[in-house]
């Protein structure tokens, strides 16, 4: 009796996990990625740091001006979000809201406030 009591609580926890999906490992996003911006205006590269601890992230954009920028996000499962502050004279952060494509590989859009600014791609840097 005992022995199928054990053999039925494990088929249920095998099933939970089968239904609420058993959370698959992310590779961290730590390192040095280059960013790349397309929009009505045209494409702009520059580089990121990222640091992922946990699903917070926090780094410095370096755009081609030079001007190291801090930024701060977080990562959910595929989902990533990271904001870096405006430029001068300009009220709202840039926001990038993208999906982790695979391990060296993130996309998605750019916002400055509630507008969409165009899509980017960013890509980890060989070695990184």
């Amino acid at each position: 009796m005992r022995r199928q009591a054990f053999g039925v609580r494990a088929g249920l926890c095998a099933t939970a996990l089968l239904v609420l999906g058993a959370s698959r490992p992310t590779q961290d996003l730590s390192g040095k990625w280059t960013l790349r911006v397309s929009g009505s205006t045209g494409t702009a590269a520059s580089s990121l740091s990222l640091s992922q601890v946990g699903a917070a992230l926090t780094g410095d954009h370096v755009p081609p001006s030079g001007r190291v920028r801090p930024l701060r996000g977080q990562r959910r499962a595929d989902s990533v979000y990271f904001s870096i502050p405006a430029p001068m004279n300009q009220p709202d952060s840039i926001t990038y809201r993208g999906v982790v494509l695979h391990a060296d590989s993130i996309a998605g859009s750019v916002h400055v406030g509630d507008r969409r600014l165009g899509t980017f791609t960013v890509v980890r840097n060989a070695g990184s």
